[in-house]
């Protein structure tokens, strides 16, 4: 059995006029918590997301590793919570 939780937000901060909406899906085993898988959509190039959670299920990451995990962000530009964060954290409460 699998979980997964779904986040849709802007992914540049609300006054940029570049920013896309983007669609992640974060699937993980809700015994172990274990990421398994996701899935990405936007219209931005958001390839080093991907990459990150690649790395996340090589490394056996769980939903509360990747929840508080320190991603790169530049003040006036990116959110400081990460797309993935976000839907980790949604995973995390899902859980409680």
């Amino acid at each position: 059995e699998t979980k997964a939780v779904t986040v849709v937000e802007d992914y540049l901060m609300d006054f940029n006029p570049d920013k896309q909406k983007a669609w992640f899906k974060l699937v993980y085993d809700p015994e172990t918590t274990q990421i398994l898988g996701a899935q990405l959509m936007s219209k931005a190039d958001l390839t080093a997301n991907i990459n990150a959670i690649s790395l996340a299920i090589q490394a056996k990451m769980t939903i509360e590793d990747l929840a508080y995990a320190d991603f790169f962000f530049q003040p006036a530009f990116d959110k400081p919570w990460n797309i993935i964060n976000t839907a980790a954290l949604e995973a995390v409460k899902q859980e409680r």
